[in-house]
């Protein structure tokens, strides 16, 4: 089973398109996923700008799409997932302060870790932290 946010090709000889749908395509796929037999559901794709099938950020998108796959986790899992949308961004945060070139690299290593481990609140807190200098 997968579950995808569209498809919007540039190939020579297009194949046809499927609407974003502000992102209902994507919250539908992956309904029909959860509720079906399936052991797992592939995600289409991560960041295929070619097919128009990015779940990556992007400027026209955001992070609406793994927005969108978070919560539809939490529905799953209930209380205990408990990663925000604010979470999601904070790898960019990381990145804006490496190219910043101000901060420490092993502090910054250092988030890098915990975000790896899935400890965001102190990675967010050592950011402000960071951020603030």
């Amino acid at each position: 089973m997968s579950a995808y946010p569209g498809f919007d090709d540039d190939y020579d000889q297009h194949l046809q398109s499927l609407e974003y749908r502000g992102g209902k395509t994507l919250q539908e796929t992956l309904e029909v996923g959860m509720e079906g037999p399936w052991p797992l559901i592939q995600l289409v794709t991560w960041n295929d700008y070619g097919e128009g099938t990015m779940i990556e950020p992007t400027h026209e998108f955001g992070y609406s799409f793994l927005e969108i796959i978070q919560q539809a986790r939490r529905k799953e899992l209930g209380q205990v997932f408990t990663f925000t949308a604010e979470d999601l961004r904070l790898p960019a945060r990381l990145y804006a302060l490496r190219k910043k070139g101000s901060a420490p690299a092993a502090e910054l290593d250092h988030i890098s870790q915990l975000l790896n481990t899935g400890a965001c609140s102190e990675a967010r807190r050592l950011l402000d932290a960071q951020e603030k200098t």
